[in-house]
């Protein structure tokens, strides 16, 4: 039985090591709701940094709607799941409640995870993985680029804390990656007995 889990939550939180985590454990298939909007920067030729995949997400929602990184990515999932076996297919870089709808509309018992960390935590976090230009942030250049991606009126634009609240389950990445890892094996125990008992009903 193929489990469906998405990931949701704040930059520097730990998205990243849970799913490396989980495919130490598991056959993991995993998509990132971002590559899209990384292809289209190559089309472009623009610079693959934070500020550009903000920009170009919004404009594609914008124009196909708040959904549309989403639907394409459901798409090639669900095409994937019915070649391969995969015990876990991991869906990341959810960032709107438009992608939650549609995620959960086109894969049934789809599990949404929301993972938070204190914010000096989080600001340490990206300096050293250096990733899209996030190494170059002062604290208060970081707090307002977050400021940017948690709180928005459009619903085509990134609304981080629409999609926590949005979650079934958070965890808190505030400690060891052991502890972290050990939150999740915790977490992930959980999910599959709930997916059995729901499969059960049916």
């Amino acid at each position: 039985m193929v489990l469906f889990l998405g990931l949701t939550g704040t930059l520097g939180s730990g998205k990243d090591t849970f799913v490396s985590i989980c495919k130490n454990l598991l056959s993991v298939c995993h998509f990132a709701l971002s590559d899209e909007v990384r292809a289209e920067a190559d089309e472009r030729k623009m610079p693959q940094i934070r500020e550009t995949w903000r920009m170009l997400g919004n404009e594609i929602r914008e124009k196909f709607g708040p959904g549309e990184l989403a639907r394409r990515a459901a798409k090639r999932i669900l095409e994937i799941s019915k070649k391969e076996k995969f015990d876990l297919i991991m869906i990341t870089s959810i960032r709107t409640v438009g992608e939650i709808n549609v995620l959960r509309k086109n894969m049934a018992g789809l599990f949404l995870i929301a993972i938070d960390a204190p914010i000096k935590m989080r600001f340490e976090r990206i300096l050293e993985r250096q990733r899209g230009g996030e190494e170059n942030l002062s604290f208060e250049e970081f707090k307002a680029t977050e400021e940017k991606e948690l709180n928005s009126k459009d619903e085509n634009s990134q609304n981080l804390s629409a999609c926590i609240r949005a979650s079934d389950f958070k965890l808190v990445n505030d400690s060891s990656e052991a502890d972290f890892e050990k939150k999740i094996l915790k977490l992930m125990t959980a999910l599959n007995s709930r997916a059995a008992a729901a499969k059960k009903k049916l």
